[in-house]
């Protein structure tokens, strides 16, 4: 996007340009845009308490949304067939689904626990009203759960702005730093949910907040961080002073 001259030329008509990730930010500036960090925009729903006319009442749900979606054949077949041909082609749709693997090393799926699945994938054909409305679906859920355990980015985010405990699904692929520069300012902020054998000692995972899958008590879920709190105060009073 940023070898567009129009583009480029655009975000510097409308400088400073604020960024949810420091890697964005670099890359703007990189090519003479004027841009900050400010963290996402998401993290300021119901900052007023007023994003639902009627507020969900907490249940001891805990929802599964689109848990290891990138690593998941089954997910990946329902959104590209071509994704499916390769999948086969390749054995990788005959393995055994990482999420259920995730499953069985929670144990969120036994009989004491109120377990939903979700997914935030919707048909293209889709009305711009029913899109809407399957958001706010989905936050009154996300407002609603006891615990949510997510591979999405924008599910855990809104999460912390409603103050429901989630866990921050990513699998091994932090440890590449190519990666983890596109999260660097978002996961920052998160529980980050790892197997047994993750490696967090590089260099730039220093300050994460690490969960091993083993150790998670679904019933004393761990309590969010609270770091979003002042980029969320200051993205408020942005948006304020700007309207």
């Amino acid at each position: 996007m940023l070898n567009n001259k129009a583009i480029v030329s655009y975000f510097i008509a409308h400088q400073p340009i604020g960024c949810r990730d420091y890697d964005s930010m670099k890359r703007m500036k990189e090519v003479g845009i004027d841009a900050f960090y400010s963290g996402c925009l998401t993290t300021t729903l119901n900052y007023d308490g007023r994003l639902f006319a009627n507020p969900p009442e907490k249940s001891d749900k805990i929802l599964l949304v689109d848990v290891l979606f990138k690593d998941d054949a089954v997910l990946r077949a329902k959104r590209n067939k071509l994704l499916f041909v390769k999948d086969v082609l390749t054995g990788k749709f005959k393995k055994s689904s990482p999420v259920q693997e995730y499953l069985n090393t929670l144990g969120a799926e036994d009989n004491t626990h109120q377990i939903e699945h979700l997914t935030c994938y919707y048909d293209a054909k889709t009305s711009e009203s029913q899109r809407f409305a399957h958001a706010e679906n989905i936050l009154r859920k996300l407002a609603g759960a006891k615990l949510v355990i997510t591979s999405r980015i924008h599910i855990a985010l809104p999460c912390l702005a409603l103050g429901t405990p989630v866990l921050f699904a990513f699998g091994g692929k932090l440890s590449n730093l190519q990666e983890f520069r596109r999260l660097d300012g978002v996961i920052n902020h998160m529980n980050v949910l790892v197997d047994e054998e993750f490696d967090d000692t590089a260099p730039h995972l220093k300050g994460i907040n690490f969960y091993r899958i083993n150790e998670i008590d679904l019933d004393r879920p761990p309590k969010n961080p609270e770091t979003h709190l002042k980029i969320r105060e200051s993205l408020v009073e942005r948006c304020n002073m700007f309207i």
